[in-house]
């Protein structure tokens, strides 16, 4: 893979030749994650690529892709989400489902108060969703996955049909997160209403006053359970929330909304309308999609 923006390396590279071809190699500073398929691929270098300035490459191995959707967050950032084809499974048929978002609010979760237009006046964004599905699982069926996905989360659900159990886990902001607390974060939260030619200026310690918050996404973060434990999810304002369960049968009702949502860290160069897309796979094969719209002040 190849991308921009990944910062400093060690050693610094050239802007003339880029990377180096034969070691020391310009390794990339900043944290990175690499997710492809929404599963965290092993990233075996990553770093300047070799003639060619400002271009960094990625070499990855994926780590069993459950959607068609690849990005990477590197230093509390997140890039650009694009796709790649996947192989469907064999294991389900007569299959339905439906995605809405609970922020941007799409669908039956507009009936909540919230709509499909958002604006954020800050450096921090969050979308969340909540879906259902319905299928018939196959004789000879082998364990499988429902995903649902929004710009800066997903939910995971694992399916074993031989047990006849299943295991799920949420993206989940963190307690602090969830009342706009942000200290964690070593990076600056910014005040997009303060910029001026030069720059803009941080919330005082990482936090946004109740003042500045949309009444409509405070109510959605009470819906969205605590993550488990201390395990963290690319930010780290983010977690994972785990859920279990079992079912009898050839046919599986998800009926559980279900909420899931993150957090991530967008740049004022981004500014202006964008549309985020919530995505719904099941065994590999999109099955529903939502596009809402966010604007960035």
């Amino acid at each position: 893979m190849y991308a921009t923006g990944l910062g400093a390396t060690n050693p610094a590279g050239s802007s003339s030749s880029g990377g180096a071809s034969s070691p020391p190699l310009n390794l990339v500073q900043d944290p990175l994650t690499v997710y492809i398929g929404d599963t965290p691929a092993t990233v075996g270098f990553a770093g300047l690529a070799p003639g060619f300035p400002g271009i960094y490459q990625l070499n990855v191995t994926p780590n069993g892709p459950l959607s068609d959707r690849i990005y990477l967050q590197s230093g509390g950032w997140q890039s650009n989400i694009t796709s790649l084809a996947t192989a469907p499974g064999g294991n389900v048929a007569n299959v339905t489902g439906s995605i809405d978002g609970i922020y941007p609010a799409t669908g039956v979760n507009q009936a909540m108060g919230g709509s499909s237009s958002v604006t954020y006046y800050t450096s921090v964004m969050f979308t969340g969703a909540t879906f259902t599905a319905a299928f018939d699982i196959l004789p000879g069926a082998k364990p499988f996955s429902m995903v649902a996905t929004s710009e800066t989360a997903s939910a995971v659900v694992n399916i074993d049909p031989v047990h006849g159990t299943w295991q799920a886990t949420l993206t989940a902001p963190t307690a602090a997160a969830a009342q706009f607390n942000y200290s964690s974060l070593t990076f600056p939260v910014l005040d997009f209403l303060s910029c001026i030619s030069t720059g803009c200026s941080p919330f005082p310690a990482n936090i946004i006053p109740l003042s500045r918050v949309d009444p409509f996404l405070a109510k959605v973060l009470s819906l969205i359970p605590l993550p488990t434990g201390c395990a963290t999810q690319g930010l780290a304002i983010n977690g994972v929330a785990t859920l279990s369960g079992s079912f009898s049968g050839s046919h599986l009702t998800w009926n559980n909304p279900a909420p899931f949502g993150g957090f991530q860290q967008i740049s004022q160069a981004n500014a202006g309308s964008r549309t985020t897309t919530f995505n719904l796979y099941i065994d590999g094969v999109q099955v529903a999609a939502k596009i809402a719209t966010i604007a960035i002040f």
